[in-house]
């Protein structure tokens, strides 16, 4: 939803053109939007916020969304091996270290 209304508004004619057009705070807000919608595969979000960080490299709010889209793949591997292990003291352990994320 949010992707279509910036391509109409900004006259985007492609995603690519959305991609390489859109400004760093654009590619953030659509970037987080994609991870939440599905947060088992953030390849794609992943993609988005790195160049997001590389149009803007000061941002306070692009380096932290950058930032927790990189860190969530190898926390669920690691919560998918304890499971998958049936480890579930060090997955506790895992869950309350990382309460905040």
């Amino acid at each position: 939803m949010y992707l279509m209304h910036v391509m109409k508004a900004k006259n985007y004619q492609s995603y690519l053109d959305f991609k390489w057009g859109a400004t760093s705070n654009e590619l953030i807000c659509y970037d987080y939007k994609l991870a939440l919608d599905n947060y088992y595969d953030t390849t794609a979000a992943f993609e988005i916020a790195r160049e997001a960080l590389r149009k803007s490299t000061n941002s306070f709010a692009v380096n932290i969304i950058y930032n927790l889209i990189k860190s969530i793949l190898p926390l669920l591997i690691s919560i998918f091996i304890l499971v998958a292990t049936r480890k579930f003291k060090e997955l506790n352990q895992l869950i309350e270290e990382n309460k905040n994320l």
